[in-house]
């Protein structure tokens, strides 16, 4: 007979799993979530690159959360509603106002971790922080039988997952490694680029100085900062310091430019354009196997 009161009114919830069943899987996600937060926690990155990083992943985390629920925003209207920026109609303000709730209660979670807090994940938590807060001011638009801060009355699921707790963890373990993976792989293109142009610098300071020069510096560092190929006809454009360098100068001169860049092997010439050859930077890493 059931012996607590949620195991006779909620029978479907079961607050244990015994992990002796754990799949393989669950432990190798695991052990790669551990890696790539060491990974992430160690890499150094200018400030603004560091910031723009952490807002890029906030809104993507508050925009999956909210997603689940229906909540209609773009990524970039949630971009902007973190900054103060987005303005709603009384007809979606609720739409804002959960944004809100879910970006408060990650911020509280952060800063209960940074100021070395712990935090249990137990029924009490979940339902009486987490759920509370995040439903907070939603009541009218709720579905009927949800009320903020208590256990649904009835059964509800996540996908295919409801009655699975190693379903569900090994799920959520796979889409916390998905996510870092994306980090670690934004944070090795920042730290590529600057280390480019470290490169790209000392290349031009062990050459004799002279305007041409500074002139094709400045064409390449233009072309580090823009992610897809520019085409020829944009080359003069791709910054106020590329432009001042060639105001005046004949389409002679950009292509003797980007010929002597061509052959120095800092850009390279593709069909749809020109790009810097941050590709180099990938020769000098350690040799490693060919993934399998």
């Amino acid at each position: 007979m059931p012996s607590r009161e949620y195991e006779r009114s909620h029978p479907w919830i079961r607050f244990e799993a015994d992990l002796r069943a754990a799949p393989p899987r669950l432990w190798a996600l695991l052990g790669q979530a551990v890696a790539f937060c060491r990974q992430v926690a160690d890499s150094a990155l200018p400030p603004r690159a560091a910031e723009e990083m952490r807002k890029v992943y906030l809104v993507k985390g508050v925009q999956a959360t909210t997603a689940i629920e229906g909540n209609t925003l773009s990524a970039e209207q949630i971009r902007e509603r973190v900054e103060g920026r987005l303005d709603l109609p009384p007809s979606q303000e609720y739409l804002g106002r959960e944004v809100d709730n879910v970006l408060r209660a990650c911020n509280e979670i952060a800063a209960t971790i940074v100021v070395g807090g712990t935090l249990q994940l137990t029924p009490d938590w979940i339902a009486g922080c987490c759920n509370r807060q995040v439903l907070d001011g939603l009541e009218a638009h709720l579905e009927e039988g949800v009320v903020p801060g208590e256990i649904p009355a009835h059964a509800v699921g996540v996908g295919r997952y409801r009655g699975d707790p190693l379903g569900f963890i090994v799920y959520a373990a796979q889409g916390l490694v998905d996510g870092l993976k994306e980090q670690c792989r934004y944070i090795d293109a920042r730290q590529t680029a600057i280390a480019w142009r470290h490169f790209v610098f000392e290349r031009f300071r062990r050459k004799r100085r002279s305007p041409a020069l500074e002139r094709r510096r400045e064409l390449v560092l233009a072309l580090t900062a823009r992610e897809q190929p520019a085409p020829k006809a944009e080359l003069r454009r791709l910054s106020p310091a590329v432009a001042e360098r060639y105001a005046g100068k004949t389409d002679k001169t950009l292509t003797r430019d980007v010929n002597w860049l061509v052959a120095e092997d800092l850009i390279e010439r593709r069909a749809d354009g020109y790009r810097a050859r941050l590709a180099r930077m990938r020769s000098f890493l350690p040799p490693r196997a060919a993934p399998a």
